[in-house]
């Protein structure tokens, strides 16, 4: 989106990879990165973020997730 001059959408989390993409010395990549990286499709959601060298998962569905074990 950001190479076509396209703003993301309001409900749209995303963050452009551009400036990582650009050989510039003045990208100040602290401010840029984020600190946990998520996704989701449908009805389902992840979360994933390091700390201390060990990294933490969290997924979770919204409602019934498909394909789960019954416990029979």
């Amino acid at each position: 989106l950001d190479i076509a001059g396209v703003p993301p959408l309001p409900e749209m989390t995303t963050k452009s990879l551009l400036h990582y993409l650009q050989q510039n010395d003045d990208n100040d990549d602290d401010k840029k990165k984020r600190s946990f990286v998520s996704s989701g499709l449908e009805n389902w959601r992840l979360v994933v973020k390091e700390i201390d060298g060990s990294s933490f998962k969290l997924i979770c569905c919204k409602g019934t997730c498909p394909g789960v074990p019954t416990g029979t």
